[in-house]
């Protein structure tokens, strides 16, 4: 791919950079002219592992009225490393265990 006469080696040779990142900036002036000088935001627009947040409030609920972790998993369709990463985030795994403790001690 040429521009302007220049090609990905020469082009990366003048800018002192990859014979690759040459090339996708000269498919990106060549695809939209000026527009293609700004950089592209290269992080990913969607987040595909994200729980859906009603599933999340679900597995709270769940939690605080003593359910297994098991069990939602099952129920839910989620791993139960997923229930345990959610209710560390809604810091309940500090309280559940402090009322087992305080049942236990009774």
């Amino acid at each position: 791919m040429t521009l302007e006469g220049w090609n990905d080696v020469r082009a990366a040779d003048a800018y002192n950079d990859t014979e690759a990142t040459a090339r996708k900036w000269i498919g990106r002036y060549s695809a939209s002219c000026e527009a293609a000088y700004a950089d592209a935001f290269s992080q990913s627009m969607r987040l595909p592992r994200t729980i859906d947040t009603g599933k999340t409030l679900l597995m709270v609920e769940l939690r605080k009225h003593w359910m297994l972790q098991g069990r939602i998993a099952r129920t839910l369709g989620v791993s139960e490393s997923t229930i345990c990463r959610v209710s560390e985030r809604a810091s309940m795994t500090e309280s559940i265990d402090l009322a087992c403790r305080s049942c236990s001690v009774s």
